[in-house]
């Protein structure tokens, strides 16, 4: 839910039934004043608003993108969250011979994990290592773009001989976009 002043900005959550290792897509409708207006976010189970497993607050000005990063850590058993300001707004306002791509590491099973493009070995590489950490996310990187053209992610982990924990493939692009992945983990080992 997503409230402002203290009152509810609608009956219905903002993002419903979010479910493991899924996102979605940026709200567009959020008013804010030159100065910045102030946003509450609170994470609750489905159709449990009593039940507040975490929440941050967010200041938004015209124009700006935020977003919300939303971890289980099962040491703890806890959700906490990440305030994430995209300074690029995730539009296109790139070079349009390039598409900007940034990682997050969403898996706490992985303290550090690499990225590499098109090929798990000799590939050209996003995140280098020692990796990024578990909530960490690398700023973006310029890839270059060419018109039907896809590409594929290796995720693998520098601490196991690179061995593939992951892989995102036929992914296209956009000419002067910017995209975030993110790897949370297979829900069935989780």
């Amino acid at each position: 839910y997503i409230e402002q002043d203290g009152a509810l900005l609608d009956t219905l959550p903002a993002i419903q039934n979010l479910g493991f290792g899924h996102a979605a897509v940026y709200n567009n409708n959020l008013p804010a004043v030159p100065a910045g207006t102030v946003y509450h976010v609170y994470l609750h189970h489905v159709n449990n608003r009593q039940s507040v497993l975490n929440h941050a607050d967010i200041t938004v000005h015209p124009g700006e993108k935020w977003g919300v990063a939303i971890y289980y850590d099962p040491t703890t058993q806890t959700y906490p969250m990440d305030v994430i300001h995209d300074p690029n707004n995730g539009q296109g306002t790139g070079v349009t011979d390039k598409v900007y791509v940034r990682f997050l590491n969403t898996n706490s099973s992985y303290p550090n994990l690499n990225v590499y493009i098109n090929d798990n070995q000799n590939g050209d590489v996003l995140v280098p290592n020692p990796g990024e950490p578990f909530r960490g996310m690398t700023p973006y990187v310029p890839l270059g773009f060419k018109t039907d053209t896809s590409y594929t992610f290796f995720i693998v982990d520098p601490a196991n001989n690179n061995n593939v924990v992951a892989r995102l493939a036929g992914v296209s692009f956009e000419p002067g976009s910017y995209h975030t992945i993110s790897y949370t983990g297979d829900p069935c080992q989780e």
